[in-house]
């Protein structure tokens, strides 16, 4: 059982983080409807589909208990995973963080930060500027949250934290950006404002290949400095038992032949004797 649990747990950990945010933004789909001008509600994620319909309650059905599975309970498995600090493969999750901030991952920033900003703001404005500022904001906020209360053990993981933050903000403020229509501005205006957007599409790869290249330096060097691992240690002091024991076998196959040598010399001797003695 102790090794399912070590085995399966963390393939369970990396299937829900993957599953987490696009998961909860289907669900809250389900419940955004938008107005046409015809009058008739429209599901926002599929125009083909009407609100308030047999197939759209029928949805909304599976989808309110869906609620507890995806948004409430991937976090809630988060925050019972430090439970199992005796599975070493269940560590990775919340070692990263120093002990008084273990609740990061759940609490703070992680799971919070990921359904705020791709679940709950579906409810905010949806598809106008207001939502995309808004959302500016909250990535804003989230950054200075890390910052504010620094949870991670690893500076380096911290930087790479911070510059995901970067990324995140870049993207939404990007999306703020082509909600603006500069159509009737002037030639200046226009052209400061594809400036702008310019750059911050440059920033935004900039920073991506900044973490990229952090990333990478770091696995180099934890792979240099990696200590020696009880295989390689057994297999070294193996071949060197090996070595060792060759060594004493040719210590003792000379040790015999010169014995055998010394003793031929002697019969040699006693043989010369002998026929000096007869003549």
């Amino acid at each position: 059982m102790q090794a399912a649990k070590s085995k399966h747990l963390p393939i369970t950990a990396v299937i829900m983080f993957v599953v987490y945010s696009s998961g909860s933004f289907n669900i809250f789909q389900t419940f955004v409807c938008e107005r046409l001008d015809t009058g008739v509600d429209y599901l926002g994620a599929d125009y083909s589909l009407t609100c308030c319909t047999v197939v759209h309650k029928a949805m909304m059905v599976y989808a309110g208990p869906m609620i507890f599975v995806y948004p409430v309970g991937i976090p809630a498995f988060y925050a019972w995973v430090p439970k199992l600090d005796h599975l070493q493969s269940m560590r990775d999750l919340w070692a990263p963080y120093k002990p008084h901030r273990y609740y990061f991952e759940v609490v703070e920033v992680e799971c919070g930060r990921r359904i705020v900003l791709t679940g709950l703001a579906a409810f905010l404005l949806p598809k106008s500027a207001a939502q995309v500022a808004i959302e500016v904001v909250l990535a804003a906020i989230f950054m200075a949250v890390s910052d504010v209360l620094p949870p991670f053990v690893d500076p380096f993981g911290a930087w790479l934290y911070r510059i995901g933050g970067w990324i995140i903000f870049f993207s939404m403020y990007l999306a703020l950006l082509l909600k603006v229509d500069v159509s009737d501005e002037d030639n200046q205006s226009q052209a400061a404002f594809a400036k702008v957007l310019i750059a911050a599409h440059a920033g935004m790869v900039a920073v991506i290949v900044g973490q990229a290249v952090l990333s990478m330096r770091r696995s180099l060097i934890a792979a240099r400095d990696k200590p020696v691992t009880n295989e390689s240690l057994h297999r070294s002091n193996l071949a060197q038992a090996c070595e060792w024991e060759g060594e004493g076998e040719e210590e003792e196959h000379a040790v015999v032949e010169k014995e055998s040598n010394l003793q031929r010399q002697e019969e040699d001797g006693e043989t010369g004797s002998g026929a000096a003695i007869s003549a």
